[in-house]
């Protein structure tokens, strides 16, 4: 077994909020309107690789869920160290 990994996911999903204000209709005739906020999730992610597992492969397959789980404009991937560095 290998040692230890740990990697940072930050997850940039959007939700919707609708508008707290009424259109005039009349006035500008559109079907539908709302906003859109931007969440950032950031997740710590350990994990004891088997030695056979292909590190690449593996995160990329971990990315694309979370973008599909958290519906996520964009899914970066760093070391525990790069995330420190940036704060």
């Amino acid at each position: 077994m290998s040692k230890q990994k740990t990697l940072v996911f930050i997850i940039k999903a959007q939700v919707r909020v609708d508008i707290p204000f009424s259109q005039n209709v009349k006035k500008h005739p559109i079907h539908e309107h709302y906003l859109t906020e931007v969440i950032e999730k950031t997740f710590i992610y350990k994990y004891n690789p088997d030695n056979s597992l292909n590190d690449e492969k593996y995160i990329e397959f971990l990315k694309s869920e979370f973008k599909k789980e958290y519906k996520a404009l964009s899914v970066d991937v760093g070391t525990l160290q790069d995330f420190l560095r940036l704060k």
